[in-house]
């Protein structure tokens, strides 16, 4: 593929890929043979931004793992969250209960709610697996493409220093 071609492409992708991988995707994009080079144009990534957006507005019902595709883990938070929190507030409200019992019940929805606050905390980080998730998308996509002693070439070459 010609160099300008590379540049716009790698241009293009560069907030979505990890940066620690664009050398090599440099290399993978580069032995993509003009011919093929319109494949480029159709590879669907998932915009990290659009991931810390969501995460930060809606990551503690889940919404950022559904766009992530992560389905299961995204009912778990959507369900989990609300539920418990409903079931401990409605515990602390209507059940009559001697005062250390209460203060024991909230101390424990303090404690979920942390709990919930944390784990949206760490799944705010999910963006980089996106970015992972993108460059294998990318590698599989014009794999098909490239030469077969070309990709050897490329997956192995690796930096060694010999003393």
């Amino acid at each position: 593929m010609r160099q300008e071609m590379i540049d716009v492409w790698m241009m293009q992708y560069k907030d979505k890929i990890p940066p620690e991988k664009a050398l090599t995707l440099r290399l993978w994009v580069a032995s993509v043979p003009d011919s093929a080079s319109g494949i480029m144009h159709y590879i669907e990534t998932k915009n990290p931004a659009s991931v810390k957006l969501i995460s930060a507005l809606f990551g503690i019902w889940g919404a950022d793992r559904f766009y992530f595709g992560d389905v299961g883990m995204g009912i778990l938070k959507a369900l989990l969250g609300p539920v418990c929190f409903l079931i401990s507030l409605l515990c602390y409200l209507l059940i009559p209960m001697p005062a250390e019992m209460l203060m024991v019940t909230g101390i424990a929805c303090i404690i979920f709610a942390a709990t919930m606050i944390i784990w949206w905390l760490v799944d705010f980080d999910l963006y980089k697996k996106v970015q992972d998730d993108n460059y294998n998308i990318i590698v599989e996509a014009i794999k098909p493409y490239i030469d077969v002693h070309t990709q050897g070439k490329i997956i192995t070459t690796t930096t060694t220093t010999s003393y």
